[in-house]
């Protein structure tokens, strides 16, 4: 490809995310890739992973439930002092449960993946990109579900497949669902492949013709976040081998990893406190004086577990080489409109 012509993807990008940053109240530094958020949250093109964390630090996400054994999953981290970011389909909550509601009482966050899971660009489905009314409706549509369940105006946005681009940020800006910060994509569990895995493949002949044991995946996350070091970890809570929930399947996997991972020295943040992201939400209101501090649903500020004493927060992101921060945005408020 020439240089004329990416010159011209260049300029696309530049733009889009503009239109998304001045709508939603946000910019975005082409030359430093750093977005931050004056008065309202930041959604743009770009994604929000976690090479901000110290070194063996992660953060599960867990994709596309809730599931039949979600509340199970939710119950396990919380006894390991785990808290994770459950992004759902919105078609996925059943009438009268109270899953959202024990996610957030056992200290984890809750993000929005939509309603259908249906691929907003086309990209990874080979289909067409939703128009404009139809992806804010994808996001409404969960919103409705989330919103009683979200504290501190922390609303958190992945797309299905992690497919995003600036015609889906803009027509999301301009809409009630700008309040959300994204999109927020992962590190490690992509694909299958050498020392890597992702888990709803492990249990389906999808992309390989093999299906793996609990065990075998397990051994392929491990060593893949062994070999990254750091990062958000892409998880799905309601899959199971060959759909039969008496095979076992990632419910099962998390509980082999959590204590292999555990003795190799890793520390655990919720993704809220990854950060890159952290920095781009509401601040978090210091509990009352005689508080816990275990607001439910509320993270500490980037504290991290391992089954002993939590460390001090990890450091703010890396401002910009030449040290240079004038004319930055404030960071977002505490409250929300």
């Amino acid at each position: 490809m020439g240089l004329g012509a990416d010159a011209r993807i260049w300029a696309w990008v530049v733009a889009a995310t503009a239109i998304a940053a001045s709508v939603g109240g946000c910019r975005h530094s082409p030359a430093t890739s750093e977005r931050t958020c004056s008065g309202a949250q930041a959604l743009g093109a770009i994604d929000l992973k976690g090479a901000s964390l110290p070194p063996k630090t992660i953060a599960l996400t867990f994709d596309d439930g809730p599931g039949p054994r979600t509340s199970e999953l939710s119950t396990y981290l919380k006894a390991e002092g785990i808290r994770a970011g459950f992004f759902i389909n919105g078609k996925m909550v059943t009438p009268n449960s109270s899953v959202l509601a024990q996610i957030i009482a056992d200290g984890h966050v809750l993000g929005n993946h939509t309603e259908t899971h249906t691929s907003l660009t086309g990209r990874s489905t080979a289909g067409p990109h939703l128009d404009d009314a139809t992806t804010v409706a994808e996001l409404a549509q969960t919103d409705a579900l989330l919103t009683p369940f979200v504290t501190n105006g922390r609303f958190l946005f992945r797309a299905p497949f992690g497919d995003f681009d600036g015609v889906s940020a803009a027509a999301i800006n301009a809409s009630p669902m700008n309040k959300y910060v994204g999109p927020i994509n992962w590190d490690i569990g992509d694909r299958m492949g050498p020392s890597r895995a992702t888990d709803w493949d492990c249990w389906t002949p999808a992309s390989d013709g093999l299906v793996l044991t609990v065990a075998e995946c397990g051994e392929l996350y491990v060593a893949e976040i062994e070999s990254v070091g750091r990062g958000v970890v892409l998880l799905h809570d309601p899959y199971t081998i060959d759909n039969d929930p008496a095979k076992g399947g990632t419910v099962d996997m998390v509980k082999l990893m959590i204590p292999a991972l555990k003795a190799k020295g890793y520390t655990f943040v919720r993704i809220d406190d990854v950060p890159d992201i952290a920095a781009l939400l509401p601040a978090i209101p210091a509990p009352d004086a005689g508080s816990d501090g275990s607001t439910s649903g509320s993270s500490s500020g980037g504290s991290a577990s391992s089954g002993s004493p939590s460390p001090p927060p990890p450091p703010p992101p890396t401002p910009p080489a030449s040290g240079d921060v004038s004319g930055r945005p404030e960071p977002c408020p505490a409250a929300q409109p």
